[in-house]
């Protein structure tokens, strides 16, 4: 009988959990291989190295947390509503992965090289969020000149990403709740 997943699959899904929640350094190829029930030849005819096994899970949880993001967002105003629902979702993922923080920068700490490839993604993840910020505060406000989009949504995003950080610290809601209301307040 097919399994239904094949050893890339099975591997990346293995990468995948044990990276979030015990760390990349922590994580050894040998567990990922145990754990995804391959042959350590297997592995390395998908994935020539560690990194490059971190590269695709850095691409995948890219990509799901935008689509999970589009999903969550479905329905609501673009501008100041979406603004909030941001930090709306943020509050799902802490509550979904128990306050174990964002993916991204939990590798990012990890990282020897912050110039190399991994690295890379994490900042164009960052990145995106940002352009979504600076998109939704120009549609909530068109008057805004370049300079004060630029300054808004440097705003933003601090409070977004600090939030979290209080929130991975704190191990409570609190953090993101109030960084919610600040921008409900800055941005009326």
């Amino acid at each position: 009988m097919k399994t239904r997943h094949g050893p890339r699959e099975r591997i990346v899904a293995a990468a995948y959990r044990l990276f979030y929640e015990q760390g990349y350094g922590a994580t050894g190829i040998n567990q990922i291989i145990e754990e995804a029930s391959v042959a350590k030849a297997s592995l390395y005819q998908l994935f020539r190295s560690k990194d490059e096994l971190l590269l695709e899970y850095l691409k995948q949880r890219d990509h799901e947390w935008w689509t999970e993001f589009d999903a969550f967002r479905a329905g609501i105003p673009e501008g100041r509503k979406m603004l909030l629902a941001l930090f709306d979702y943020r509050l799902k993922l802490v509550l979904e992965h128990r306050y174990r923080g964002c993916s991204f920068k939990r590798i990012a700490y990890e990282l020897p090289d912050l110039d190399g490839p991994a690295a890379a993604v994490i900042r164009e993840h960052k990145l995106g969020v940002k352009a979504f910020i600076a998109t939704h505060l120009k549609i909530h406000n068109p008057s805004l000149s370049r300079q004060e989009t630029a300054d808004l949504t440097e705003f933003v995003m601090d409070l977004f990403e600090g939030s979290g950080n209080q929130t991975y610290l704190l191990r409570n809601t609190k953090p993101v709740e109030d960084a919610k209301r600040l921008l409900q307040k800055f941005i009326p």
